[in-house]
């Protein structure tokens, strides 16, 4: 079948992709880096099944690959920035879950149908037994070498709609994953654009990430690097960016200190609790649903699904 050409932006709305890139998708990314290095991924065949693998997993395999043929017949769901892109919840800005919110249904009832199939076969596989009942022993140690996370991982499958790219929108195609250093306990979240003529080549998101059970991490989001293929404003090679969680911490500490007692005597109460909700959402973190050796499935706070592939040592750089 004839590839769709990326859409071409022009060069008015060019530098405004720079901006609303840093603004909309730090919550979530993916990609492959080592050490600040662009890493260009080799095409790879989705996670690997063999006589061992669970019936679950190759249940899911089998959708997802059904769920990839339905969106190359029928197109893909077009994301693009903010709310009206369809790309964050209008009520809290978090990202928008394309099943629950009926958009792969708006492609077509195939595909709808097929993201269905994905997620019955994500909820098997959930409770079958697998590395997720220890997925984060050994993170942010001398020995995370060893844990089941580490490594570099592709994606192959969301209900994230920030994580979700396709040709002929703004934001273009791009290639999504990340890298999870266990020594370091930090999760590299990664976007590789794939359009050859766009300014933007890699968004890069790195996060601080502290194991609060046996399949949780949470997460806190340190800077965000966008990298350029060519100097950005002839200036810059590389852009970096602080996400400055602590002040936002101090923020929410303000408002939580704020007595109830002297608040109770204005109606300013509810608006108080609803500045801190919808403001400053709980700390982000997902939950490892099933781990093996080469398929990762999560489930993030916000309940979107993450489906991703090891990838192979050599195309991580070796060791961290």
């Amino acid at each position: 079948e004839e590839e769709l050409a990326p859409h071409k932006p022009n060069t008015t709305t060019t530098n405004m992709i720079v901006i609303l890139l840093l603004l909309s998708l730090c919550s979530k990314a993916a990609g492959f880096t080592t050490n600040g290095k662009i890493l260009r991924p080799r095409r790879l065949a989705i996670a690997s099944v063999n006589t061992l693998s669970p019936p679950e997993k190759i249940r899911l395999l089998a959708a997802i690959k059904e769920f990839k043929e339905a969106t190359t017949r029928d197109g893909f769901v077009p994301i693009d920035f903010g709310v009206k892109g369809g790309e964050l919840e209008s009520n809290n800005r978090t990202p928008k879950n394309l099943a629950a919110s009926g958009a792969f249904y708006n492609v077509s009832e195939a595909v709808g149908k097929s993201a269905d199939a994905v997620l019955n076969a994500v909820a098997e596989l959930e409770i079958t037994s697998s590395l997720a009942k220890d997925a984060t022993k050994f993170f942010g140690t001398q020995e995370g070498a060893i844990c089941p996370l580490h490594g570099a991982w592709k994606n192959i499958w969301t209900t994230a709609a920030d994580a979700t790219f396709s040709p002929k929108t703004k934001r273009g195609d791009a290639i999504v994953g990340n890298i999870v250093n266990a020594r370091r306990g930090t999760i590299t979240n990664i976007i590789t654009f794939k359009a050859p003529d766009r300014k933007i080549d890699q968004l890069q998101v790195l996060i601080s990430a502290y194991a609060v059970s046996p399949t949780r991490l949470r997460l806190t989001f340190l800077a965000a690097t966008l990298k350029f293929r060519k100097r950005f404003l002839g200036l810059f090679k590389k852009l970096v960016i602080p996400v400055p969680a602590a002040t936002f911490t101090k923020i929410i500490f303000f408002f939580q200190r704020i007595p109830n007692f002297f608040l109770s005597f204005i109606p300013l109460l509810r608006l108080r609790n609803r500045i801190i909700k919808k403001t400053f959402p709980k700390a982000p973190y997902f939950d490892v649903l099933y781990l093996d050796e080469d398929l990762r499935v999560q489930r993030t706070g916000d309940g979107n699904i993450f489906i991703q592939e090891r990838l192979p040592p050599n195309l991580a750089g070796g060791g961290f």
